[in-house]
């Protein structure tokens, strides 16, 4: 259990937060960011990691493809025009959007 547990009575966020902390600490910490910075737009862009881009690509950021260190690109479904990143990783995928971006 961290900080965060008693800051929040969403089990959905706590337990996102507990699962992602490590790797948005080591993105926050390179960008030199808050870390509830990085968490927050992780959380914002994946749903709590439920959404289905993030669960089945590791791409919690939305980042759309081609896009560096991508495994493959994908079509999200419903479209034949938008591609979406995969990843290997959540700390992947969020290393190359923070890179991207700032």
């Amino acid at each position: 259990m961290s900080i965060y547990d008693s800051a929040c009575n969403s089990t959905t966020a706590v337990t996102f937060i507990q699962k992602h902390l490590r790797d948005c600490e080591t993105i926050a910490g390179q960008l030199d960011v808050p870390v509830e910075n990085i968490l927050g737009l992780a959380a914002a862009e994946s749903e709590y990691g439920k959404g289905r881009i993030a669960r089945e690509y590791n791409n919690y950021f939305s980042m759309h493809a081609p896009a560096s260190y991508q495994l493959k690109q994908v079509h999200p479904k419903g479209s034949t025009t938008t591609w979406v990143a995969t990843y290997p990783s959540f700390l992947v995928g969020g290393t190359i959007f923070c890179q991207s971006v700032w």
